[in-house]
């Protein structure tokens, strides 16, 4: 990516699946490791389990939503 060209250390966790709560466990685990200045997140998965895990920290959480949650998925089970 172009922020990897820069030298901008990129993050990401994309093994976990829609409602993985291990997620939540990986995102507290690399926030307080990496103590990122800033975390920007996109979309409504990102934005709701980021801002689960930097709860009680001290760091800037920015979400960017793309688009509204009944229309992410064609199905409940989706």
């Amino acid at each position: 990516s172009k922020l990897r060209e820069t030298g901008i250390t990129v993050i990401t966790l994309n093994q976990f699946g829609r409602f993985d709560v291990r997620l939540l466990r990986a995102l507290r685990s690399t926030f307080f490791s990496f103590q990122p200045a800033i975390i920007h997140t996109h979309g409504i998965k990102a934005n709701f389990f980021s801002r689960l895990a930097t709860r009680g920290m001290n760091v800037p959480l920015v979400t960017t939503v793309h688009s509204a949650l009944r229309y992410d998925y064609s199905s409940a089970l989706a």
